[in-house]
């Protein structure tokens, strides 16, 4: 067996063992360690009991939002997931999609209160005022917490099916409430200002008992003077199944730099201190795409899209402050030979099939402290659809939060992405800087191939007065590199026509890829209890005399 062939086989077994453990641990934990933090205080045999009734009642793929001790869920409140209440009464004024539990307390569903399924309370009560909505059970059990009692099966339980009231108007949830965001506003270097519309979001139609969604927005860029917008209806089966089907009409300035920063923070950044760390460039078509859910964590996306990609240019260059500085110049979307051929007015056809798989069990989507996030995304543009050249690419992207005691947290992020035949410029993987391997230049590294870790260690130090922050330690590991070289001259020279690459597959050059490879950093963070606020000190430790980067955050960076 050539060496090649070794190391090919090798990299495919540690990919796989890596994957299986992976998805022991989702397995195995997603269900349980997200609450481990609340079961602190209790004893042996109460421990016991709430794990077997967590088991038996809470969805294993749901979030969690949990809580010791009394809780009130306020009157304009909305929880996606889950609730478990540890040895507290539950105050339940606002609205829950999905399951409540209280361990050892009581819950109080108030007037108007309304949760999508069961309310439970283990060794406590159900309180249910008027005008309350349960589209599940009530469900009240007593188990004995004796520590010689050992028959579990003895426990009471009484399940009261929800009575309909047909005279009773369905609930109607107002939109916007407090938690809405009607006008969106956007700045950056290729928009200038930016500021628009959107409908809510499909979670608003689904609890208001529709079987469809009107999403997107619509806004007005001054910089570049034109509207763009966002425009898509979904329709699901039912309420149960939820298999939809839907269709998007868009023309906006796109990125593929989501990942790095949220939008707020990146406009932020660019309208105070004249930084902008997206990429962008222009999308004009349409999409149809079918969904499938499996629970409330997981699901599905296959999706046809078609659509014209153009080049877009800084058309601003204020920000409030940063004196003479100057925004980087955004950089070209399309292959070099376009523009050769047809100016800058150059645009590119793209038609291709999208498959999409996430499943999110965190206990929150911006600041997660708890549970899993896993997207699998994979694209296929193939001459077949008269495109002028073809790609497939593929991006993994795995993340975990696990808490270790009340004040103790590991995130952990790794994420990697490859490709095959001559990806467009704008799909190139960038590595460095914010979010990515915080101890080096933005977005040093380029390539059609890319690995990435990121490992934080967190202390709640804020929660003993240490100035009131937190320290978090971290390490990062990564790079992007050009396996297909002709990927390269497509990019950023003159080619006039697509080159052959061989039988090049996405797992190929992987096996070359070595520890001593791997640019890494290590760094030092202080950041409020509630992750609004961050200050990174990073430094690349691969190689000596590496400079010093630091970073003022305010959102999460994985």
């Amino acid at each position: 067996m050539s060496t090649i062939k070794t190391k090919r086989m090798l990299f495919m077994l540690w990919l796989t063992t890596a994957l299986v453990i992976l998805f022991t641990l989702f397995l195995t934990n997603v269900g349980y360690a997200r609450i481990n933090d609340v079961y602190g205080n209790l004893s042996p045999r109460e421990r016991d009991i709430a794990e077997r009734m967590q088991r038996k009642y809470l969805d294993r793929d749901a979030k969690v939002l949990s809580f010791k001790g009394n809780a009130e869920i306020e009157k304009d409140e909305r929880i996606h997931g889950d609730v478990l209440v540890v040895k507290g009464t539950l105050d339940l004024r606002g609205e829950v999609d999905g399951d409540v539990m209280a361990l050892f307390g009581d819950v109080d569903v108030a007037e108007n209160a309304y949760v999508d399924g069961d309310v439970i309370s283990v060794n406590g009560k159900v309180w249910t005022q008027d005008g309350a909505v349960i589209r599940g059970d009530v469900v009240v059990t007593d188990v004995p917490i004796d520590a010689d009692y050992q028959d579990d099966g003895v426990s009471i339980e009484k399940r009261e099916p929800r009575i309909e009231k047909p005279e009773k108007p369905k609930p109607h949830h107002d939109w916007p409430n407090d938690d809405d965001e009607v006008a969106y506003a956007d700045y950056n270097r290729v928009d200038g200002f930016t500021i628009g519309m959107k409908f809510p979001e499909a979670g608003w139609w689904h609890k208001n008992r529709h079987n469809f969604a009107l999403l997107g927005k619509a806004g007005y860029s001054f910089g570049r003077k034109q509207w763009q917008y966002k425009v898509g209806l979904e329709r699901w089966t039912s309420s149960e199944l939820m298999f939809g089907f839907g269709a998007e009409l868009h023309n906006l300035t796109a990125t593929q730099d989501d990942w790095i920063i949220c939008e707020h923070e990146n406009a932020l950044a660019a309208g105070l201190f004249k930084e902008d760390f997206r990429d962008y460039y222009k999308r004009e078509g349409y999409s149809f795409y079918v969904r499938q859910h499996f629970g409330r964590a997981a699901n599905i996306k296959l999706a046809y899209q078609t659509d014209e990609f153009s080049d877009l240019s800084r058309v601003t260059n204020w920000a409030m402050f940063g004196g003479d500085k100057s925004f980087r110049e955004n950089p070209n979307a399309l292959p070099y030979r376009l523009y050769a051929e047809y100016g800058p007015d150059a645009t590119m056809n793209i038609k291709s099939l999208i498959a999409d798989l996430t499943i999110d069990t965190r206990n929150d989507d911006d600041h997660p402290t708890r549970g899993w996030y896993i997207q699998a995304f994979a694209e296929h543009a193939d001459k077949d659809f008269n495109n002028i050249d073809e790609f497939r690419r593929y991006i993994l992207d795995i993340r975990r939060y696990q808490p270790l005691s009340w004040d103790e947290n590991i995130a952990l992020r790794l994420r990697g992405g490859t490709s095959t035949g001559l990806l467009p410029p704008m799909y190139l993987f960038d590595l460095g800087g914010i979010s990515t391997l915080r101890g080096f230049d933005f977005k040093e590294m380029t390539g059609d191939r890319m690995v990435l870790g990121n490992l934080e260690y967190r202390l709640g130090a804020g929660n003993s007065g240490f100035l009131g922050l937190d320290i978090i330690l971290f390490i990062d590991s990564g790079l992007a590199w050009f396996a297909n070289e002709n990927n390269k001259k497509y990019a950023y020279e003159y080619v006039e026509e697509q080159e052959t690459t061989g039988d090049l597959r996405p797992e190929d050059t992987f096996e070359d890829l070595t520890w001593s490879s791997l640019k890494t950093d290590a760094g030092i963070g202080l950041a409020t209890s509630d992750n609004t606020f961050r200050f990174n000190i990073a430094r690349r430790i691969d190689k000596r005399g590496g400079d010093i980067y630091m970073t003022l955050r305010i959102c999460q960076p994985f």
